[in-house]
């Protein structure tokens, strides 16, 4: 028989291995906190954007702008009307959207053992491309206006171009998914490394798209 103190010396030893066998995987893995994912996926969208602003993606547009001037001789003693130049331009451009890193913020995120939610910063447009080659202009002189006066109105509807094109896009995001769901896919694909370098063994990430909308893996 062995004495009772030593049974009870081996089993408390037991059942100290079988807790360090229990903690041993929660050391592995440790849960992560929602500032430590906040840093990382601030880090990992200044690593992947050479500036504050990520482009996610393109649109092809068309812009139409009109510009008109009209003149009335005396408008005092004899408002006579010398008649409205008008210019119309058209031209098909291309018009890229994302987001700017600074509007992604800690309280956007949240952690739930290894999900990782993200709501999505605003989509907005970034820059616009006008297809000057394709450049359609269609321009009418009043009776009593000179040619000068046409070329004019065409080169202020050209100055308008670009604006043109970004409210085209702009109304293109307002109607349309897509370019969030875009935006989306770029977003994860930059979170997805960094929370697994952070100890997560299987993370799932999820984009937070609005309106009822998520990005699942």
């Amino acid at each position: 028989m062995f004495p009772r103190s030593l049974v009870l010396l081996i089993v408390a030893a037991f059942a100290l291995v079988a807790g360090a066998l229990l903690l041993i995987p929660r050391l592995k893995a440790p849960r992560l906190s929602e500032r430590v994912t906040a840093e990382a996926i601030h880090a990992a969208v200044q690593r992947e954007a050479d500036t504050t602003f990520i482009v996610t993606g393109y649109l092809e547009v068309v812009a139409t702008v009109r510009s008109q001037d009209t003149r009335v001789l005396l408008p005092d003693f004899l408002n006579l009307p010398l008649g409205t130049t008008r210019a119309t331009v058209r031209v098909p451009g291309r018009v890229s959207y994302g987001f700017d890193i600074s509007q992604l913020t800690p309280r956007m995120i949240r952690v739930s053992g290894d999900t990782v939610v993200v709501e999505i910063p605003p989509v907005t447009i970034y820059s616009t491309e006008p297809d000057l080659s394709r450049l359609e202009v269609e321009t009418t002189t009043g009776w009593a206006r000179r040619p000068v006066t046409a070329q004019e109105a065409e080169r202020r509807a050209v100055q308008l171009l670009s604006s043109g094109l970004e409210q085209q896009g702009e109304a293109h995001l307002a109607r349309s998914a897509q370019p969030r769901v875009n935006t989306a896919r770029a977003l994860r694909r930059m979170l997805e490394p960094v929370v697994t370098g952070l100890g997560m063994e299987r993370p799932h990430v999820r984009v937070n798209l609005g309106a009822g909308l998520v990005l699942e893996q």
